[in-house]
């Protein structure tokens, strides 16, 4: 009879401990730019077999608002929306396997596409179609007690093509860095179809590209997407929502997602915090049955 009390106990603590050292550094200054979008996914996955199953999720961010804090509108500091910021896809499979009842592990190898169609640096930049190709390795564990699933997820995320105006030779377009994103989660099914998120992702920089590393413009280095990887600690996201399966094979993910960004060259200057509506549509579809 204590084991829900004692779980719900758990939960709270880790949920204070994620938000605590979140926010302490998320709100350790003023950022130079806020912004609200929205992102959404389209998750199709085609289940091969127990242990086996496909992935295409397509994916769209678009920004509806961009300000400056304790700027007038009136100044040329004054950003607007930059509209659709960005398309993306991931392909590839993933492996599960069932460890025991309480524990499972995933690891996926995808393909990752990103396309972006307004993205400028500076006023003086044109404005262009700017992509990257990347290969992402995500090794996951969840654990289960009860009705909570505790996860741990590493992803790897490899970028060995750029292409933007910077890089102007085939040696600066094809390199490798390499960002490891390591998230925090906990799921509490509250029925059989709803579920309660809140998960915290952290971003380090771990690997950079050689030829681009040190590239600037102005003050600022071409590092970070659409460009190579910047080393060390450089954002943060923080999750929280409801998972509501709609049907067996259809669920829906609404969640809001607190976005903060750093600049390890300047100190960990705080530099934006980008709020998203956050909406994940899982299409399951299982070609074939067990018994």
């Amino acid at each position: 009879m204590l084991r829900r009390p004692f779980f719900i106990a758990v939960t709270a603590m880790l949920t204070a401990a994620i938000l605590a050292g979140s926010a302490k550094k998320s709100l350790a200054g003023e950022p130079n730019t806020i912004s609200g979008a929205t992102w959404t996914y389209l998750n199709l996955v085609t289940v091969i077999n127990p242990n086996w199953s496909l992935v295409i999720m397509p994916g769209h961010r678009y920004e509806f608002s961009n300000d400056a804090p304790g700027v007038s509108g009136a100044s040329n500091n004054f950003k607007k929306p930059r509209e659709t910021f960005l398309f993306e896809i991931f392909v590839g499979p993933t492996y599960s396997q069932k460890i025991s009842d309480q524990l499972t592990f995933k690891c996926s190898l995808w393909y990752y596409y990103m396309g972006f169609p307004n993205h400028s640096i500076s006023p003086e930049t044109k404005m262009e179609d700017l992509y990257s190709h990347n290969f992402e390795v995500i090794p996951q564990v969840d654990y289960k007690i009860g009705s909570l699933t505790l996860t741990n997820r590493i992803l790897l995320h490899n970028k060995f093509y750029a292409k933007n105006a910077y890089f102007t030779t085939s040696k600066q377009r094809w390199g490798f860095s390499t960002l490891m994103r390591e998230l925090i989660g906990f799921n509490y099914a509250v029925t059989d179809r709803v579920s309660l998120l809140l998960s915290n992702e952290w971003f380090f920089g771990v690997i950079e590209d050689g030829d681009t590393k040190d590239m600037m413009a102005g003050t600022k280095h071409l590092q970070g997407e659409p460009f190579f990887e910047v080393g060390s600690f450089n954002c943060n996201r923080l999750y929280t929502g409801f998972s509501v399966k709609i049907l067996p094979e259809l669920s829906l993910t609404p969640q809001y997602l607190w976005e903060t960004t750093f600049d390890p060259h300047n100190d960990y200057e705080l530099t934006r915090h980008r709020h998203y509506i956050y909406i994940t549509l899982t299409y399951v579809l299982k070609p074939f049955t067990t018994n």
